[in-house]
């Protein structure tokens, strides 16, 4: 899909004295080094995540599956075909693990999440189109806190839900628009370790972050492709020392913050080689800190180390996208 729609032409340009995070000098970090490559995808992967056991999931879109992989990018097995029923997908989006050895799915195209246990079992559903709490209209990032809730980002609805394990509605916050709070188009989502709420709010090119509740803390990026600017920042997570990487998808490449906004440093251009994309659209981090970035049109998962060691942890993580 052309990330343009019709809406875009009509919003105003973003007020960026208002809605941008102060960013202050700081020494670059050095970028993660490069570690290993994977493939065997039948279409697009499109997103990752990670369990505390530090399997990566990753979703094959066209293809209706969500794969499983050891850190090393073993196979270990597959699940999911098209369809409506319990277990099968259309177009499975984007993952998320909990802390309690449980896999969310946003199944797309059947306006849904979906529930299963690290052996693609599955265990419940809920969702249907349409506007009210409980209801999507194509939900795309989904992640989960420490105590097992999972947050949705509904995208054309331009809100972030908020559930219990079992799928009970609990909250929600957004609308559409270019003020703080508000989003044009969310893609990406991840809750970090102190329960701070980052979204990738895409076609405003920006990341917001908030507190549990849902209230507004900051905001950081613009259109560009400077250093802490964005074309489609299409993903987002964060590791167990809070450094936050975006997947900044049309300037081929991720860009890593401090939870405060500020650029630390980037890595990637367009490309087939090692630590280059095409596209990438899904980032996940493990207990060690390593990186795994789904490098999209490239049909392959690029892992990465970091160059500063990561304290570890067993927190679950998200993932989200859009083509």
């Amino acid at each position: 899909m052309n990330r343009v729609s019709i809406r875009s032409f009509l919003r105003p340009t973003l007020p960026v004295a208002l809605l941008l995070a102060a960013v202050l000098p700081v020494a670059e970090a050095g970028p993660p080094q490069y570690v290993t490559e994977w493939g065997g995808f039948t279409s697009k992967p499109y997103r990752v995540a990670v369990d505390a056991s530090d399997n990566v999931y990753v979703s094959d879109l066209d293809a209706n599956k969500v794969r499983k992989f050891a850190s090393d990018g073993s196979y270990i097995l597959d699940w999911g075909s098209s369809g409506t029923g319990d277990g099968e997908f259309n177009q499975p989006i984007a993952l998320a693990a909990d802390p309690f050895g449980n896999i969310f799915a946003t199944d797309n195209g059947n306006h849904r999440i979906q529930k299963f246990d690290t052996s693609g079992n599955f265990s419940l559903q809920w969702g249907s189109l349409g506007s009210l709490p409980g209801e999507f209209k194509y939900p795309q990032g989904i992640g989960t806190d420490a105590a097992g809730n999972v947050f949705v980002i509904d995208q054309w609805n331009d809100r972030v839900q908020k559930f219990d394990n079992n799928g009970n509605f609990l909250m929600e916050f957004g609308e559409y628009g270019t003020q703080p709070g508000r989003f044009d188009w969310p893609l990406g989502i991840f809750v970090g370790p102190d329960g701070s709420i980052f979204v990738a709010d895409t076609q405003n090119d920006r990341i917001q972050k908030f507190d549990p509740d849902g209230n507004f803390l900051l905001a950081w990026g613009q259109t560009g492709t400077g250093d802490g600017d964005f074309t489609n920042p299409i993903d987002v997570t964060v590791d167990g020392a809070s450094n936050v990487y975006v997947v900044d998808e049309y300037n081929h490449r991720i860009q890593m913050f401090t939870d405060a906004g500020t650029f630390l440093t980037k890595w990637g251009s367009l490309g087939t080689g090692p630590g280059q994309f095409n596209h990438p659209r899904g980032v996940a981090t493990d207990s060690m800190g390593n990186i795994y970035v789904v490098d999209s049109d490239n049909k392959r998962i690029q892992k990465f180390s970091p160059t500063t060691p990561v304290k570890p942890t067993t927190w679950g993580a998200l993932k989200s996208l859009y083509p």
